[in-house]
């Protein structure tokens, strides 16, 4: 008999559905009084997001003040440049899209629940996705983690279905989800590349995890000949990542990136600034070691932190702490066991589930860590979380029937 009757599957995935969309509508709506202090929309990233797609909808091509640049990944602006083109510049439709769109991603997450471990587990992980703060929070932002969740989690979606039923298609429509995201947030070709590894050296048939590779890369291609032609030079998505490499590894670094480091180097072209900054952090690294080892830590406590920002040398504070931290410390438990859990039951989905934990913590010590750059790991966090709190429901309710 099961814990709780879901015979109206869908609607179950109804409700949730529309908890998840007016959680995320509402914040929109109420963000100016509950924090006006990040109620601007353009704000950080947002301020060259939204010139890249101007530039765009306006035919002058993927420019900032009229020159070509890679600086940031291409995705995101191609989607709001569509969302421009369609409704004109208008910032409330564009959070509008963004609620649905998180709110689908909600929904893909509740499935993932339902195929790794049923409709329980589907459940939970349903209502923990439509209540995770920083998933509505940053719907309502001009920024790529609401587009890069949506295309994550069908990614996940697709890999997932690919491990129980061996169908080549959902592993070859994951390769070009992961290689979108990759376009949305380069960082995601880490995941790939240990999915790929794993599924080669443990996970058979051996032969078809090429193709998750392939996809990806295939993917990307487009956009790495456009760099080529544009700057002579092997770019495969964004000339960002030395600004960042450098910027969290450097003698003042504090775990995340300080506002206005590195300094910027107008006279090098993007490839030539890029490169220069990885060279310079990886001086400073050979010759500081001990005090970039003394950093790992520092990264990997915002990445795992709920409200860490990744210039502020502080958490976020809110009225709300006396509450969050302890939650956030009950729902980073109920993962770590539900982990343990899941891979009794399945270890090979369990496996695709760790792997963006492995990815997003291996590229927070490389770069560094914050609330934002977790998003990869909470799917498959939530998931854990859900697989805990279902064998701790479970186990309640039979102390209750024995007694």
């Amino acid at each position: 008999m099961p814990m709780i009757s879901l015979n109206g599957r869908t609607t179950t995935y109804a409700l949730v559905f529309c908890f998840a969309l007016m959680l995320r509508l509402g914040w929109i709506a109420l963000e100016p009084l509950l924090a006006p202090g990040f109620a601007n929309p353009l704000r950080g990233d947002a301020v060259d997001y939204d010139a890249l797609a101007q530039s765009l909808v306006a035919g002058r091509g993927f420019t900032i003040n009229g020159e070509p640049t890679a600086f940031r990944a291409p995705g995101y602006p191609f989607f709001l440049a569509l969302v421009y083109w369609t409704f004109g510049h208008n910032i409330l439709i564009v959070q509008i899209v963004q609620a649905f769109m998180s709110t689908l991603a909600v929904m893909l997450t509740m499935y993932l629940g339902e195929l790794v471990g049923g409709r329980r587990i589907a459940l939970l992980s349903g209502i923990g996705a439509a209540g995770y703060h920083y998933f509505f929070y940053v719907s309502a932002w001009l920024v790529s983690e609401t587009l890069f969740l949506f295309l994550w989690v069908i990614g996940l979606v697709l890999l997932t279905r690919f491990i129980q039923r061996g169908q080549f298609l959902p592993l070859l429509w994951s390769g070009i989800a992961f290689g979108l995201a990759t376009l949305t947030r380069p960082a995601t070709l880490l995941a790939v590349l240990l999915w790929s590894g794993v599924g080669w050296l443990a996970l058979r048939p051996r032969r078809v995890w090429g193709i998750l590779l392939m996809a990806t890369l295939l993917t990307i291609l487009p956009w790495t000949i456009r760099n080529w032609f544009v700057f002579d030079t092997f770019v495969p998505v964004s000339t960002n990542s030395g600004y960042v490499f450098y910027g969290a590894n450097n003698s003042d670094a504090i775990g995340g990136q300080r506002e206005g480091f590195p300094l910027w180097l107008p006279h090098l072209s993007e490839p030539e600034r890029d490169r220069e900054y990885i060279r310079q952090a990886l001086t400073w690294i050979t010759a500081h070691p001990a005090e970039f080892v003394n950093l790992l830590p520092k990264k990997l406590a915002r990445l795992w932190s709920p409200l860490s920002i990744s210039s502020a040398d502080r958490p976020l504070e809110t009225r709300f702490d006396g509450l969050i931290y302890p939650f956030w410390m009950i729902f980073l438990a109920l993962a770590m066991w539900g982990c343990a859990i899941a891979f009794k039951r399945e270890a090979k989905t369990a496996t695709i589930l760790t792997v963006p934990l492995i990815a997003t913590n291996l590229t927070a010590l490389i770069f560094f860590g914050s609330t934002r750059y977790a998003v990869p790991m909470v799917p498959s966090l939530l998931i854990f979380a859900a697989f805990a709190t279902d064998a701790l429901i479970c186990l309640i309710l039979a102390r209750v029937r024995g007694t």
